[in-house]
């Protein structure tokens, strides 16, 4: 089962990337995916946390070549991401949206991330509310204190870095595309990204975004 949800507010190597269903290194120069590999040197996180960033990152540094070779080749080899409307709307976005800078990893965002996907997959629950019964704003109230901005996006049942990203990207039945637009945002440059295993959609993904 797949399920997306977001709230909507005011790395890897060679090797880690041949893991990908979709090599990356096919479409993208070696400096190119240097210059998206914000997490590599964090050992902290795992693979998929660091691919998830790097994948991101692709999509903010390089919008066209992203909409015109990577994203369809993802697409095509994806068993449950399909092409639509939104699939569509998401490529004329991308060719018409000015390269940005790279999101870069944040210890305390990650730490926070991290908490909450922890928090839903070993409750099975989802959404931005702690299963304990903190609700976003309280969640966000110490990342606040210390960035201009902050936005959460939360993901359910991709295990595959690339497939995660883009359908946030995609952002099908939100008509907002708020995942779509926390990812791109020029404003915002720091993000914490945490991957964890889910009860009722076996895998989730938090990625929390703020502008420093």
């Amino acid at each position: 089962m797949i399920k997306t949800i977001g709230l909507f507010m005011v790395v890897f190597t060679l090797s880690a990337a041949q893991a990908q269903k979709v090599n990356p290194a096919d479409y993208f120069s070696i400096e190119e995916l240097k210059a998206a590999q914000t997490a590599d040197e964090h050992n902290s996180l795992s693979e998929v946390e660091k691919q998830t960033i790097a994948v991101m990152n692709l999509a903010r540094l390089y919008p066209k070549k992203f909409a015109r070779e990577y994203l369809p080749a993802v697409v095509e080899k994806s068993e449950r991401l399909k092409p639509g409307a939104a699939y569509e709307e998401l490529i004329e976005e991308l060719l018409s949206h000015k390269p940005g800078s790279p999101l870069l990893p944040d210890d305390f965002l990650y730490k926070h991330a991290r908490t909450h996907a922890k928090d839903m997959g070993t409750s099975a629950k989802s959404g931005h509310n702690s299963s304990g019964g903190k609700t976003f704003i309280m969640r966000m109230a110490p990342m606040e204190k210390r960035y201009q901005g902050v936005a959460e996006n939360c993901q359910y049942g991709f295990k595959d870095a690339a497939e995660i990203v883009v359908d946030l990207l995609i952002d099908k039945g939100v008509p907002s595309r708020g995942h779509r637009k926390n990812i791109l945002d020029p404003l915002f440059n720091r993000v914490g990204v945490s991957f964890e295993p889910h009860k009722k959609f076996e895998f989730n993904s938090v990625h929390i975004f703020a502008a420093e």
